[in-house]
């Protein structure tokens, strides 16, 4: 059982892949964006072979939790965004980009990475609504306080989650991926996952009996 979580900067997508990290039988691969920023520094996501590298590495991450799914190691895994993420910010960044060259040319969507997706569907695509997810002083410095600046601070960053949070919706309508909206605090998101989880578990094994009956007969 593959499961994508997806959604824009603090929309509670690594809250609710850790609350499965220590769960029996479940595999969390962790955000791979987030591993090369800390390697290589905050400026390398405006590096034009940064979505190479990323595409690269998400796709090593999941190969192994395909292969620990398949050696029966775990039962399902729940991916910290994946590479549909990558083509929603690819996006972004060429809407915010000002060079002289086309931001096609500098951003680019390799077919590959289309082929990638259409031939490796996940069972269950979450996209986490960031409009539930309150941000908190505490997780900027700079804006702490009711001052004007930590406002608008605030604001600025809402106006951008909910800009990427709409391409997020553009894309996978275009590839013409189904997705649940997770919305909700985090106990209900997390439960709903819980859910689809034992549903999906109970499903396999009624499955494998009904297989064993027609052998038989």
């Amino acid at each position: 059982m593959r499961i994508a979580v997806i959604g824009t900067q603090r929309s509670g997508k690594t809250t609710l892949v850790e609350h499965f990290q220590s769960c029996e039988g479940i595999h969390i691969v962790r955000e791979a964006a987030l591993d090369l920023i800390l390697e290589l520094g905050s400026n390398i996501v405006f590096d034009p072979n940064f979505q190479d590298m990323l595409f690269a590495e998400q796709t090593r991450r999941e190969i192994e939790a395909d292969r620990l799914l398949r050696e029966g190691a775990s039962c399902a895994w729940l991916c910290d965004r994946t590479i549909i993420d990558n083509l929603v910010y690819i996006r972004y960044l060429r809407s915010i980009y000002t060079g002289e060259q086309s931001p096609e040319e500098v951003y680019p969507i390799r077919a590959e990475w289309l082929e990638y997706i259409r031939g490796n569907p996940f069972d269950l695509i979450l996209l986490c609504d960031p409009g539930d997810i309150e941000l908190t002083a505490g997780m900027n410095v700079a804006w702490e306080g009711d001052s004007p600046g930590a406002r608008e601070g605030l604001e600025s960053e809402r106006r951008i989650r909910a800009e990427i949070h709409g391409l997020y919706i553009e894309v996978l309508r275009e590839l013409g991926l189904e997705y649940t909206l997770l919305s909700g605090s985090v106990e209900s998101r997390t439960a709903y996952v819980e859910r689809f989880i034992r549903a999906s578990e109970i499903a396999i094994a009624r499955e494998g009996v009904s297989s064993q009956v027609e052998i038989v007969m």
